[in-house]
């Protein structure tokens, strides 16, 4: 500390120091929402930032990024043995913008998860801000595509909380940075990502106008069938929607919707559901969304239906289910990865278990109470950067469960909720465990609690979301991966699951770049 100012800071610097270890250990691990504090306003912040920028005056004023990323280190690390809770914000506030004048990406986004875990801040907003600071600045190549792949992670997220303006300016934040990114790949994303976020924000617009119709005529053909058809084909809801396909003008939806209500058990009648969904796809012009969803509907029923099939219908069930995976394997590739493959279409717990005895039932994968229980899907990876998105329920246990996956046919394990519930974590496979992990101290929610976990697999890094949020992030040149396969033989994509009773509701491939 180079400041003489004496003040709340430096009186309370030595203790901090003391304490950081402590505030390290619990620091990581996120508040819940309610738990979260109000950022500091008005003369409390004004006092707290004078105090932050007074006590490190000195190394404010360095000018080198490698000195200011030191210097954002520091003052992000004190941060959290710092009890004030003005000045802890202030400080990662000071440590957040020293960041970003140090061009840094990963540690700007650190901070800015670490302030969104502990203070009630704008995420949205700030991260937007923080992209725009960065792309105006950052001079690196690889820095600008990290940047970009930050606004495209997000992009999902935003529109379905509906945020469109925002998702809009993250995506002209982008702009900026694509010609310095030097990746056409790249350049494809954002341009289908902007059509995307169009797409759905008209369709959105049409469903609240159908919406206030339907509150004077409830039964109205065209408003229940624009109201069913976005809350079906661009939300995913069919729980809501299908209700109002069921009354809407369109009577081949109608009827699938119909079929579909009345929750057939039976094989023959879910393949006649799954049919009536297929026909229904091929008179659909709406937009790709809508076709794609309808025949992934279509497929759902396919591969519940299929198991139980004989003859030319369980010929038809398969190499319909075939055809919706080539299609959105072709859409993932051309568009970035945002209609990804469903992994679960065609999964079988006969064929596809390894240890343990899983099963796939509904279109869902439930896998046993066993340790270290595997799961390989029948599906041939043939991409070296890709997005793996897994919603799941865990109904008993303390344990988490895990992702193998081998980019470049190296293999690699994500922990998700590893070494008790305690870690996020990536292990590189050479056999020596935990030694060659990369722990994060974050814990998987509650028991029964639905939740979502992304996987992203680039070149150079390997990086985990957990309901939205950025948890890890590992830069790696891939020499470090071993050759064990752990079990999974042939499979290039399983889970693994410990002690736990878990239910996977998806498993969705995104591609980004094939081999």
């Amino acid at each position: 500390m180079k400041s003489h100012r004496t003040g709340p800071l430096n009186v309370h610097l030595f203790s901090c120091l003391l304490a950081l270890a402590l505030a390290q250990f619990v620091s990581a691990t996120p508040l819940h929402a309610d738990e979260r504090r109000l950022p500091p306003e008005g003369d409390a912040l004004a006092s707290a930032t004078a105090t932050v920028k007074d006590a490190f005056r000195a190394e404010l004023a360095k000018e080198k990024p490698q000195e200011l990323a030191a210097v954002a280190k520091k003052i992000f690390t004190l941060a959290d043995a710092e009890q004030d809770l003005s000045l802890r914000y202030a400080m990662l506030m000071e440590a957040r913008d020293t960041a970003v004048r140090a061009e840094d990406v990963d540690l700007t986004f650190d901070i800015l998860r670490r302030l969104d875990s502990q203070f009630r801040i704008d995420l949205a907003s700030q991260r937007v801000d923080m992209l725009l600071a960065l792309a105006k600045s950052a001079k690196a190549p690889d820095d600008h595509r990290r940047l970009i792949e930050q606004n495209l992670a997000t992009i999902d997220e935003l529109i379905a909380a509906g945020e469109f303006e925002t998702a809009e300016r993250q995506l002209r934040v982008a702009d900026i940075s694509i010609p310095k990114a030097k990746e056409v790949t790249l350049r494809k994303q954002v341009i289908d990502a902007r059509v995307q976020v169009n797409t759905f924000k008209r369709e959105s617009h049409l469903f609240s106008i159908a919406q206030s119709k339907l509150l004077e005529m409830p039964d109205d053909l065209d408003a229940n069938l624009a109201a069913g058809k976005f809350l079906c084909f661009f939300k995913g809801d069919w729980d809501r929607g299908l209700v109002h396909l069921l009354k809407g003008r369109d009577e081949a939806l109608a009827a699938a919707a119909k079929s579909d209500l009345a929750k057939p058990g039976d094989a023959a009648a879910q393949a006649t559901t799954a049919a009536l969904w297929w026909d229904s796809s091929e008179k659909l012009s709406q937009s790709q969304w809508a076709g794609n969803a309808v025949q992934s509907r279509a497929a759902h029923w396919y591969a519940m239906a299929a198991p139980s099939l004989t003859g030319l219908a369980k010929s038809v069930a398969e190499k319909r289910i075939e055809v919706v995976s080539k299609n959105t394997a072709i859409a993932g590739m051309s568009a970035g990865g945002h209609r990804p493959i469903n992994l679960i279409l065609g999964a079988s717990g006969d064929r596809d278990s390894i240890t343990g005895r899983w099963s796939v039932e509904n279109g869902q994968i439930i896998a046993p109470a066993n340790n270290w229980a595997r799961f390989g899907f029948n599906y041939k990876l043939e991409a070296n950067e890709f997005d793996i998105t897994i919603e799941f329920t865990r109904h008993n246990g303390n344990e988490g469960f895990g992702i193998f996956v081998k980019p470049d046919g190296k293999p690699v394990h994500f922990g998700m909720g590893s070494l008790g519930n305690q870690y996020i974590s990536v292990g590189d496979f050479k056999g020596e465990q935990p030694k060659n992990m990369r722990l994060v101290r974050v814990a998987i929610g509650p028991n029964g609690k639905r939740q979502v976990a992304k996987f992203q697999i680039r070149k150079g890094s390997l990086t985990t979301w957990l309901n939205g949020k950025q948890v890890l992030h590992y830069k790696t040149d891939w020499s470090e991966l071993g050759p064990q396969d752990w079990g999974f033989k042939d499979a290039s994509i399983g889970l693994l699951s410990w002690y736990n009773s878990i239910t996977f509701h998806r498993v969705e491939l995104q591609v980004i770049n094939s081999k």
